[in-house]
This record gives structure tokens, sequence and C-alpha cells, in this order.
């Protein structure tokens, strides 16, 4: 059973790479994200959390949508809990944009070569951090849920 997706979630999903091999949702949530890429994108998928609850919520849910052998899960804080190039695409959505430009500036140092930015809030910064590091933005989606307007971003990494 796949989990229904929102369009906020479906908008990240359609910017990433089909040639990507690993694939990680960082600050996975409820799972959902993280259990519908291992069910369509066919790549690796590993999934992080920071805290003892959610870490379980997450785990559980894998389980009830029958994916939990297919999505690796990973207590850590941003892309701490990731190897350096263990993963091509790390997905950072549902996070204001100060906590995702954060856990955005570890991925030179973990060999992140793209990320999706999707921001729940300030996402006017976003932008011009991204300009600063020379970081382009090569794609994106925009959709519209529950009256909020919500833009992800498919950035290439520029090495340190």
């Amino acid at each position: 059973m796949s989990p229904s997706l929102p369009p906020r979630l479906r908008s990240v999903t359609s910017l990433v790479p089909a040639t990507a091999v690993a694939v990680a949702d960082v600050g996975a949530g409820h799972g959902a994200l993280a259990a519908y890429l291992a069910l369509h994108h066919g790549g690796r998928v590993i999934a992080t959390e920071l805290s003892p609850g959610p870490l379980a919520e997450l785990r559980h849910n894998l389980a009830a949508w029958h994916v939990a052998d297919r999505v690796e899960v990973r207590r850590g804080d941003g892309l701490g809990a990731l190897g350096s190039g263990e993963v091509e695409v790390a997905v950072v959505a549902g996070m204001g944009a100060r906590t995702a430009l954060g856990i955005a500036a570890q991925a030179p140092a973990r060999g992140v070569r793209w990320l999706i930015l999707q921001c729940m809030q300030r996402d006017h910064l976003v932008e011009p951090w991204l300009s600063a590091r020379g970081w382009p933005v090569v794609a994106r989606d925009v959709c519209l849920q529950r009256g909020h307007t919500y833009t992800a971003r498919l950035i290439e990494v520029a090495a340190s």
C-alpha cells in the first residue's frame, strides 16, 4: 500500500533526478515521501529524523506501508546521519528556510550533488542564499495546497 502524498510532496518527487542511485529524505517526519520514493524511484532511500519520538513514528509508518525493508532509517541531525558521498540527492522539505538552509550548507562536505529544497516558512530567503554560494536552481515546481503556495527547487551543489 503506497502512502497518499499531498500536492506539496508530489511537487518534490517530480524533481528527483531519474539517474539518482541514492536519495536521502532529511527530517522525514511521517515518512510518506521516503515510502513513495522507495516504491517509485527505484534507488536506495535513506530517511533521517533527529528525535526519538518522530523516529519511532517514521519506523512505524514505514512498516505499515510495507516498505521498512526498502528504506534505511537513521537518527541524526541534518546531513550528519549520512556518510560522505553516500547519496547524490538530499531532500529537505517541510521545514522553515533557516533550518533548511542550515542543512543545505552541509551538502558540499557530505558530497551531495543535488538538493531539493521546499521551505514551509520564509521561502524568500532561499534564492539570495543560493545565489551567494553560486548554486544554480536547475528546476523548480510550484504548487498550491490549502491556500498556501510552495516552491520546490532542484539545486546543483557547487563543490567547496
